[in-house]
Parts: C-alpha cells; structure tokens; sequence
C-alpha cells in the first residue's frame, strides 16, 4: 500500500500521544508528535514528505505512517477489536464465546472495547509493536507489511474480516453436551489435571 502525503499528514494531525504534556499549543502540540517520529519539527516532516527520495518515496512514505500507527494512541470516543496478523490471511484476536457448535467446539468471535489501558501496557512492557490503525489503508498496510498486533476500530475490522464475526449460524440449536463435555475432559486430560 503506497500513502499519499496528505493522508500521513491528516493521519499525523490527529494522532494522539501518550505523554505529551497537557500545556501545549496546537503549533507546539505538532513540533511534540513531529519529534516523536525522528524530525525536527512539523515543517521539516511536511517537507520530507512532500520531496521524498525519488528511488523510494513509498517506502519512505509507508514507514513513516507505520511509525504514526506504532505510537498513536486509540480515540476514546471508539470501540476496537484485537487482532493480530500472522502473514497473509492468517489471523489472531481477543474474543468471547457466543456458543457451541455441531461438533462440540467454542464459537468465538472478537471482542470489542476500548483498548487504550492495554496499549500503553503492551508499549511499556513488551519490545514488540502493538499498531492503532484508524483507516483501511492503514489495515491493509498492517496486515501484509507490518503484522504483529493492532487494535483496530470494530466497524472498520467487521467490515474487512467479516467472516470473523459472522458466526452466529455456526452456533448449533441443541447444545451437544456430550461433545463439549469429552472434549473438556480431554483437554484437562492434556493439561494433566484429571486422568481418566
């Protein structure tokens, strides 16, 4: 996915930081999140991107929005989903159970909050990225690109991954106790908490 200039700097114009200090003017306020992304202010950003290296201008131009998406923070006025990106289609996520199905196994699908307290943790504790993505540009970009785990807004996700959450129809109408049960039992069994 190449980013055009204008959609890095409306992305940077309206990302939000963590520790910025509370005091700031808007003009100050850009100089702060300019400086977070390795500039020297948000006119030496606007520059850079609107001449990048001719060679690599997507390049360029697709790290520095991957960098946003690395240190913003969710909107907290949205509700998101977890999802993390394996390569290719492959897909993880935080989730909640909606039933069983036919054969004994857990329907999950998404689970959707706000992720902002898990984000900073994730940020503090762990050297690996956690992306806030906010625009399908971005998803594409995270899912193919960058991988690893991103908080994404439920609308946005349910609309790309629709079968992720359009499980409802696997949900079997008469509970299979019996199934769920052996199943139980054996996955105890393979945490060696019972022994039948």
């Amino acid at each position: 996915m190449v980013f055009s200039a204008q959609q890095i700097l409306d992305s940077f114009k309206s990302m939000q930081l963590a520790d910025a200090p509370t005091d700031l003017s808007h003009c100050q306020y850009l100089r702060y999140s300019a400086q977070k992304l390795g500039f020297n202010s948000y006119e030496s950003l606007k520059a850079y991107l609107e001449s990048p290296p001719n060679d690599r201008a997507g390049k360029v131009r697709t790290e520095l929005m991957r960098k946003i998406c690395s240190v913003r923070l969710p909107a907290a006025d949205k509700d998101y989903v977890y999802l993390i990106s394996y390569g290719e289609f492959s897909l993880g996520y935080y989730s909640y159970w909606i039933g069983w199905d036919s054969q004994g196994n857990e329907i999950r699908v998404p689970r959707h909050v706000s992720f902002e307290d898990r984000v900073l943790n994730h940020r503090e504790y762990s050297s690996n990225p956690i992306y806030v993505i906010e625009t399908s540009s971005e998803l594409l970009s995270w899912q193919f690109l960058w991988k690893a785990n991103a908080i994404i807004p439920y609308k946005l996700a349910e609309t790309a991954f629709k079968s992720l959450f359009n499980k409802e129809h696997l949900v079997a109408k008469k509970l299979p106790m019996e199934l769920v049960k052996e199943k139980i039992q054996r996955e105890l069994q393979g945490l060696g908490l019972i022994h039948l």
